[in-house]
């Protein structure tokens, strides 16, 4: 029997329950240049200048020209010291990694700054110095580096016909906020899965399909297209789209080499906090349909049509909201709830306040509204946006945590008393403004704790270096595992805790020896002996080990009892939710049957970028996905007292989940439960007795409405950015879901 959905209130108002990296290719003949360009960032985003490599061999040495465009009236940046190749990379760069033997993991990383300073390394081996020679040149539009790299250098001759070799190249810029730019597409350069291939081919005829050129400027995406040689059946098929709709080009050019070119705006009629547009090329020849090039980039628009709020959760001792927007004049804002108008402001000025609460003393206002969810909208012309906020009846509170509570881990999840806690902590930070004060459930960065909390430990014994290269010098063995057992003799009365080995655990290990000089250790290898050791030694306590590279991903969560991970293509990454389901899936793929700890930048990369909205939907997804916490970031400085909306959030976050985690979790996942929905929303469903509650998250920095078919009934729902919902199916309709 069908019934209708509820909206469960994600805030503290109403019901409440308790408690695409494609692989790049290149196809090199011997005497033929080929172009390799359309590069984006280790995010996957479109950039905002354009990086192109001419690459050609003979049968000594391969040739590379690698030209970074340069904004006008610009100088890059220039960094380097002498006897310190690393320091190269506190400026621009280019870069080449090249593994001749992919499948061995060994690769070979050059890096070239403006003044011809080169850095070489076989991987983080800096005494790999091979003889290759390099030329600077100089235009207005910007600088290239030529390098003639010798086959010798790698310990062979030149590859036979059919060789294929893992290649990519890269351009890291201190412009734009700074960012590292690469052709096969990596999140990580020293990954050598995510490279694309260099193929050496014979003498035959080919055809080729490359990007020229692919940048993001003043929201406009531009794209060149360049196709040699023919193909069987003539022209190409071609097929550029963005967020599925096709564009055709604006240029085409014919003859020996075809050459297209795009210009694509990202305009659209409702202003996204942030938005993430997805543009596809696919180049097939049309007979056979064998795909000539593929690739998927991220356009993020700018911050056009920005309004803000002052807090994401107000209270009647605030009274007021806050706003600010910098739509044209004259705008109109309108507050509404459920869809339903409760509030205008007609020619609302760039500031301003909304009360809520009742009039002011001496003015007139509108009554006083309601606990619950509520949208303000500004429009201005055909343009419009809206944000959510709540009215809280009283100050969250999240569930208690007893004295005498025992934390554990049951297969994959943690539990307080035997009930499942999805555990929240913010690291050590400068500054926090928290408006609330219960914020998290671990004891980490030592603010905005509740009572009771569970305690983050660590091992003592090793420390951070910066030379030979970043990483960690530990005692020799014996020494260190002495340090290590007497260590754990404390704690032995604590109830909620769990001890991390190392931070950063994929940086380099280095041993110290008795004479002094430093033996360099293989990190997960190291790793997992100290881990087999602590349990030896305390087998009924918990270790977690974190890392915020994923090269060696299935590695190091083999290595621990509770994984800790972050992702720079998504937890530190600027737009923070288009590649976060990837990452998520991808760590809890890795770690199995353990719980999984994920961090999210509130931070990082800087103190501006991240939303309120964006911090809500990466927690909730972490949920849907499984994973069992969430360490906000907040070092590198603090988030300053300004960015009120984000501290409200992070201050009320931890009461909002833990009133549906408990049950939520309890559950059993009901994987046929959702019928048929909209794309572009990440959801899950679960059965907890008598109870089926779903929670879906917009991953559209847009609003966006949710048109989904569930065995219980439908629902119709219009959400506002990132935003997150959480749905309960009605009890009639309960006993007749399959289990």
């Amino acid at each position: 029997m069908g019934g209708k959905m509820r909206t469960l209130a994600t805030g503290f108002a109403g019901l409440l329950l308790a408690g695409a990296c494609l692989a790049q290719e290149l196809r090199l003949p011997m005497g033929k240049e080929l172009s390799a360009g359309g590069f984006v960032t280790t995010r996957g985003e479109i950039p905002g200048l354009n990086t192109e490599v001419k690459v050609r061999r003979d049968a000594e040495n391969l040739y590379l020209t690698i030209f970074n465009e340069l904004e006008p009236g610009t100088r890059p940046k220039v960094a380097g010291h002498r006897d310190d190749d690393v320091s190269i990379f506190g400026g621009e760069v280019v870069e080449v990694i090249l593994s001749p033997e992919p499948e061995s993991g060994v690769y070979y990383h050059l890096a070239v700054n403006p003044n011809g300073a080169l850095y070489s390394a076989k991987r983080r081996d800096m005494s790999w110095n091979p003889p290759v020679s390099r030329k600077i040149d100089w235009k207005d539009s910007g600088w290239s580096a030529g390098l003639v790299i010798p086959f010798s250098a790698f310990g062979g001759k030149e590859p036979g016909a059919g060789t294929a070799w893992g290649v990519n190249f890269a351009s890291g810029r201190t412009v734009q906020g700074g960012y590292s730019a690469n052709w096969s597409g990596a999140s990580d350069y020293h990954d050598v899965k995510q490279l694309g291939k260099l193929i050496f081919s014979g003498g035959e005829k080919q055809e080729t399909a490359e990007i020229r050129k692919l940048v993001l400027r003043n929201n406009t995406v531009f794209l060149e297209l360049g196709i040699s040689g023919k193909t069987a059946g003539g022209s190409p098929w071609i097929r550029v789209t963005l967020n599925g709709q096709k564009y055709e080009p604006e240029k085409m050019e014919s003859g020996g080499c075809m050459a297209s070119s795009w210009k694509i705006p990202l305009s659209q009629d409702y202003l996204p906090q942030k938005s993430s547009h997805i543009l596809e090329v696919l180049v097939k020849d049309k007979p056979d349909g064998r795909v000539l090039f593929h690739k998927k980039a991220l356009a993020n628009s700018a911050h056009a049509g920005d309004l803000k709020l002052d807090r994401f959760y107000y209270t009647y001792d605030d009274g007021k909201v806050n706003y600010s927007h910098d739509f044209a004049e004259p705008a109109e804002i309108t507050v509404s709830r459920d869809g339903k108008v409760c509030r205008t402001i007609r020619n609302a000025k760039k500031t301003g306040v909304f009360y809520f609460a009742g009039p002011p003393t001496g003015k007139k206002a509108a009554p006083g509204l309601a606990p619950g969810r509520y949208v303000m909208e500004v429009s201005s012309g055909n343009k419009r946006t809206s944000r959510v906020f709540f009215i809280l009846g009283k100050v969250p509170a999240p569930v208690p945590i007893r004295a005498e509570a025992e934390f554990k881990i049951d297969g994959d999840i943690f539990t307080l008393d035997g009930m499942p806690v999805f555990l929240l902590g913010g690291s050590p930070t400068g500054k926090a403004f928290l408006q609330f004060g219960d914020a998290f459930n671990v004891d980490y960065g030592r603010y905005g704790v509740q009572p009771n909390a569970v305690q983050i430990l660590g091992i003592p014994g090793y420390r951070l270096t910066r030379q030979p290269a970043t990483g960690y010098v530990f005692p020799p063995d014996a020494g260190f595992k002495r340090i290590v057992d007497k260590s754990l003799e404390s704690g032995g009365k604590m109830k909620r805790f769990f001890t991390r080995i190392a931070y950063e655990a994929q940086m380099n290990v280095y041993e110290k020896n008795a004479d002094g000089k430093l033996t360099e250790k293989n990190p997960p290898e190291f790793y997992a002996g100290l881990y087999r050791h602590l349990k030896a030694k305390a087998p009924e306590r918990y270790f977690s080990i974190h890392i915020d590279h994923h090269g060696n991903l299935k590695e190091f969560a083999s290595v621990c009892d509770i994984f800790e991970t972050a992702c720079w293509s998504s937890s530190f990454s600027p737009a923070m939710i288009p590649n976060l389901v990837r990452d998520m899936k991808e760590a809890k793929t890795a770690a199995g049957c353990k719980p999984v700890i994920f961090w999210l930048g509130g931070t990082i990369p800087n103190v501006s970028c991240r939303t309120a909205e964006e911090l809500r939907a990466g927690i909730y997804l972490a949920v849907i996905h499984d994973l069992a916490g969430i360490i906000l970031h907040m070092g590198h400085g603090y988030l300053p007292q300004e960015r009120s909306r984000l501290w409200s959030l992070i201050s009320g976050v931890n009461a909002e989940i833990q009133r549906f985690y408990p049950e939520f979790r309890k559950g059993g996942l009901l994987r046929d439960f959702v019928l048929k929905s909209s794309e572009g929303f990440a959801y899950a469903a679960r059965k907890s007795g008598d109870k089926v509650i779903l929670v879906a998250v917009n991953l559209s920095g847009g609003e966006k409405r949710l048109a989904m078919k569930t065995v219980n009934g439908d629902i119709d729902d219009v959400f506002t950015p990132y935003e997150p919902k959480v749905y309960e199916a009605e009890k009639q309709g309960i006993a007749e879901l399959p289990l």
